[in-house]
């Protein structure tokens, strides 16, 4: 019996956070996803969304 695993392609990330309106915020966190994932910085978006709870 051979059994493969095989883990998903990661093509493209959107993230969304409340401070990400602030341009040096924005790019660590664009910064951090790429990397964590592995992914080109062009496949991460990052955009503003609202605060609150």
């Amino acid at each position: 019996l051979l059994v493969e695993e095989k883990t998903p392609e990661v093509l493209g990330v959107l993230v969304v956070a409340a401070g990400a309106s602030n341009v040096a915020v924005k790019e660590q966190l664009s910064s951090a996803t790429a990397t964590l994932l592995n992914i080109p910085l062009h496949r991460v978006m990052v955009v503003a969304g609202k605060g609150g709870r």
